[in-house]
């Protein structure tokens, strides 16, 4: 920001100044609402003077700022796990920052509205199973080239399982025929399970072998839907596989890991004769085996509250045990759990610390974690911004499949210059070169 209040015209600049003191207080949308003011005091001075640079610099901070103060209450609400308040203000965001772009001509944010898309869409969802709501409508066309459709709402009276996956995903591979064969077990009367492709949904395309192929290598038997757009924003999907169960009215249920067990997580849903904790004291006794997946696997129940109410301690408990072994995926949960102070002391040179473990094994949430926060910098966690090496990560977290990674690498390319990404290209590649497990694709990195 320039101090303009050696220039005259300085309405403006006392409305951002107004903005600012909000935003200081932590009234997002009070700053944001005068922060708009402030850029139609802007344009106004512009008009007589359109070469102020001082107007100009103060003209598009305040043009980001009317939508950022939102994204960062926003960020603040889903910390806190207040979903429901948290996915308006992304949306918000999102409008002020599209209308900055047509004002514009030119999109100098779109990084911010990729990031309030990401999480906004994530947000709603979380809310909506959190209230038990009603599951988004389905209306999708079969996979098998047939006209036949694939409505939700035709599957009322029984539960049901929708299985997301991508065909180029080696996990969705074990996931899909376990699925099937749960389906067979429970038997079509009380359980329905749909299977939806997202491999022509945004930010999922990539080759894969193709949906007949991986179909047929899977032994898939359950009927199979082709997802889009609209599907992976109303399921706030960011990684495959993604499993969600419905109940007999309607309503979400659980998403379960990748990993989960998913034959006891569906008896004890359909089966009233089984506990709801039974499943907990089954893998707590893997756990205390020393088993790492257990553990990990036991943290994220007490975590989501499956199978008993929701112990963020134990959750960090555990996860903590498996990421001391090495397992990636518990690494890249305590990093979250660090950073947002869950179940254990915010801290987020230690989130670093452990998303850097998970991104050396491979990891391409944890890679993704880590070129955000060069992109930012946070020196007190050990990253001094750095837009170089911030590519170079995001390049590696793309290369292994994570479409967050490479929706975000997409849009960066439009703000780096070509010099900027020769050398993150060439840093990527060293990286790769010392360390191959950077690229290996660690399966459970697909998994949010």
């Amino acid at each position: 920001m320039v101090n303009a209040k050696d220039v005259s015209g300085t309405d403006a600049y006392r409305k951002l100044e107004e903005a600012d003191g909000l935003a200081r207080k932590g009234q997002a949308v009070e700053a944001s609402a005068i922060y708009h003011e402030a850029v139609r005091l802007y344009e106004k001075a512009l008009k007589s003077a359109p070469d102020n640079r001082a107007f100009n610099q103060n003209y598009l901070y305040c043009l980001d700022k009317a939508a950022f103060v939102l994204i960062k209450q926003a960020d603040s609400l889903r910390k806190e796990e207040k979903f429901s308040a948290a996915a308006p203000l992304y949306a918000q965001a999102i409008t002020k920052y599209e209308e900055a772009h047509e004002k514009l001509g030119k999109s100098p944010f779109s990084g911010n509205i990729e990031y309030a898309h990401l999480h906004g869409a994530r947000s709603a969802f979380k809310a909506a199973l959190a209230e038990s709501a009603p599951a988004p409508e389905l209306k999708l066309p079969a996979g098998d080239g047939t006209e036949k459709t694939y409505n939700l709402s035709d599957y009322r009276g029984k539960f049901v399982v929708l299985e997301f996956f991508a065909t180029w995903c080696p996990t969705c591979m074990k996931t899909a025929p376990k699925i099937s064969q749960i389906e067979k077990k429970l038997g079509n009367e009380n359980l329905a399970v749909i299977g939806v492709c997202l491999d022509e949904a945004g930010g999922f395309k990539r080759g894969g072998r193709g949906l007949e192929k991986f179909l047929q290598s899977a032994s898939v038997e359950h009927p199979v839907a082709l997802g889009n757009d609209e599907t992976v924003e109303a399921y706030g999907i960011s990684s495959v596989p993604t499993v969600i169960i419905i109940d007999r009215k309607g309503n979400l249920v659980r998403q379960l890991p990748y990993d989960a067990d998913f034959g006891h997580e569906l008896e004890s849903l359909i089966g009233p004769e089984k506990s709801p904790s039974e499943g907990l004291k089954v893998i707590k006794t893997k756990a205390d085996r020393g088993i790492a997946s257990a553990q990990w696997e036991l943290g994220e129940m007490y975590l989501k509250g499956a199978g008993g109410p929701a112990d963020l301690k134990e959750a960090a408990f555990w996860i903590s045990k498996a990421a001391a072994q090495g397992h990636a995926p518990s690494q890249m949960r305590l990093g979250l759990l660090y950073s947002d102070g869950k179940g254990v002391p915010e801290d987020d040179k230690e989130a670093v610390k452990w998303w850097r473990m998970a991104a050396e094994q491979g990891h391409p949430g944890a890679q993704l974690s880590l070129a955000l926060g060069y992109a930012v910098g946070d020196p007190d966690a050990g990253l001094q911004r750095d837009a170089v090496t911030a590519y170079a990560w995001m390049t590696i977290a793309s290369n292994n499949g994570l479409p967050p990674a490479k929706r975000i690498k997409s849009e960066w390319e439009t703000k780096l210059n070509p010099e900027q990404i020769a050398k993150a290209q060439k840093l990527s590649q060293d990286m790769v070169k010392k360390n191959p497990d950077l690229s290996k694709r660690n399966p459970s990195g697909l998994e949010d």
